[in-house]
């Protein structure tokens, strides 16, 4: 190649671009794959309703929080739609992604019931304790491991607890502590109607002050389901199929329904529906988001002011007690979502599974290259096009990618299928140039420069089409394919301002 033809200007500038764009980035940080070819979770979440700017940055954000709090820094939250979000996890085994789901499928909502009555809320917490010495962690107790995690609160919130409950006590004989109990809550479903079976209501009628039925110690205090309930802010409706009022109670309210029972889920008429699994030692318990039963002390109920309370638990294992643990104090830390959220589904996708995906994407994209450089060579049947228009195309997709790692951005099947896509595109317009240029040689009608500038008039209106036909993938919501829209956008403007204006400048020259 002519060293004259190097110092054009349109030649020097994809020379720089691929330098500056394209290899240095690439070198220097590496693209970033997403889950399709790593590997790992991909977790979709429904909102409750519709969110905000705002609410959705901060439903972002404490997401981002819980997951990293759990240990998984190489993960993305992405919000999908107004009421869809997308959290992608480098890690594929079931326990943990079950731990995931709890975590993040909460709204972590933290609240602590005198009577009925909302005495410490989540917004009061500023520290969450994680330092053993100040009791944090699980110590075994009773043929088991107790837990507890310990947070802070504010001066502020303190005194309002300790004004709700001073003077509220009634010893118990033999112990230290009073009759009156503190019910806590994460995320309580205040004004729920909670339907059960009769078998599952004769099963928890009383409910251990423990929350297990295995700590439950013989004369000790036990709570009526019915009492569990009201104090929760909750409706129980005992039935065994849906008959006509079950239905009229249930009309427009937000209804809590054990997973699995069959003849309670044709709820048609409720205004939402969540299903619990049975996990806890009580349903109830789970269906209510109870964490705690606590006695009061006389000391509480004094007047002096407690800035460091806690919420303990029992588990059967070390593990189990850890996990819980775990799970309470990333809720607490992490704060609460302005909007409550439901998994919606789980997919996943294996490392094997990814690393195939790359290869097969690398060698489509290989072929695709190679296939149309034939096809224009059996065309044109001149070297001096094939070459330059090979050197364009792969220059195109070097930038892409240089600037796909200079931004962060990750490269996922959709992506790949964008750049498969913008191959194609650039070649199609490489041929209208070629055509012009070959064609004024052949028929000595007009210009090289009036044809070349026809051909690129068309281009840049097939360009400008493209673009504002990824706008809808863009800004619409329709999450799995921005990849595709962001890197056909990215690809066109690269085409139309550098490459093509250089496979031009090339063309004129060679011919």
């Amino acid at each position: 190649m002519n060293k004259e033809i190097l110092k054009k200007k349109r030649i020097m500038l994809l020379i720089i671009c691929v330098i500056a764009l394209g290899i240095t980035p690439l070198a220097l940080r590496g693209l970033q794959f997403g889950m399709d070819f790593r590997g790992g979770t991909m977790i979709n979440l429904q909102l409750e309703r519709e969110a905000t700017t705002a609410e959705m940055s901060a439903i972002v954000e404490v997401l981002t929080r819980r997951v990293n709090a759990y240990g998984l820094r190489d993960m993305s939250v992405t919000p999908q739609e107004a009421m869809f979000i997308r959290v992608e996890v480098a890690e594929t085994d079931p326990s943990a992604i079950e731990t995931i789901k709890s975590i993040i499928g909460q709204q972590g909502h933290f609240e602590t019931l005198y009577e009925g009555e909302v005495v410490l809320r989540g917004e009061g917490i500023v520290e969450v304790i994680t330092n053993p010495q100040q009791g944090f962690g699980a110590r075994r107790s009773n043929g088991g491991y107790e837990w507890n995690v310990p947070f802070r609160i504010t001066t502020e919130a303190a005194r309002e607890f300790s004004s709700a409950v001073e003077g509220e006590c009634t010893q118990r004989i033999g112990t230290g502590n009073c009759e009156e109990v503190l019910y806590m809550y994460i995320d309580r479903p205040d004004g729920a109607v909670v339907l059960m079976t009769h078998e599952m209501y004769q099963e928890e009628r009383e409910i251990s002050i423990s929350l297990s039925k295995e700590r439950a110690t013989p004369g000790g205090k036990l709570f009526t389901i019915e009492e569990v309930m009201e104090k929760s802010g909750a409706k129980l409706i005992v039935t065994d199929e849906l008959t006509e009022e079950v239905l009229n109670k249930t009309q427009g309210e937000f209804v809590i329904i054990p997973e699995g029972v069959e003849q309670l889920q044709n709820i048609e008429n409720a205004e939402r529906i969540r299903e619990v699994r049975h996990v806890g030692d009580y349903w109830a318990v789970d269906a209510l988001n109870l964490e705690n039963i606590v006695h009061l002390t006389p000391g509480v109920t004094s007047g002096r002011l407690v800035t460091q309370p806690s919420i303990t638990g029992h588990a059967e294992s070390l593990e189990e007690a850890q996990e819980e643990m775990n799970r309470i104090q990333i809720l607490l830390k992490s704060g609460r979502l302005p909007i409550g959220v439901q998994v919606e589904s789980v997919d996943n996708v294996s490392a094997v599974l990814g690393e195939r995906f790359l290869n097969y994407s690398l060698l489509a994209g290989i072929i695709a290259i190679i296939t149309v450089v034939s096809l224009v060579f059996i065309r044109y049947r001149k070297r001096e096009i094939v070459l330059p228009l090979f050197i364009t195309s792969f220059s195109e997709v070097i930038i892409i990618l240089g600037a796909a790692a200079l931004i962060g951005w990750q490269i996922d099947l959709p992506a790949v299928a964008g750049i498969i896509a913008v191959i194609g595109t650039g070649v199609d317009h490489l041929i209208i140039i070629t055509d012009e240029a070959v064609g004024e040689t052949k028929m000595k009608s007009g210009s090289m420069i009036r044809r070349v500038k026809r051909a690129f008039s068309i281009i840049v209106r097939a360009t400008t089409t493209t673009i504002f036909a990824m706008f809808p993938l863009l800004f619409m919501g329709l999450g799995a394919l921005q990849g595709f829209a962001i890197t056909t956008i990215l690809g066109s403007l690269i085409g139309v301002l550098i490459t093509r204006p250089a496979y031009g400048t090339l063309v004129k020259e060679l011919l």
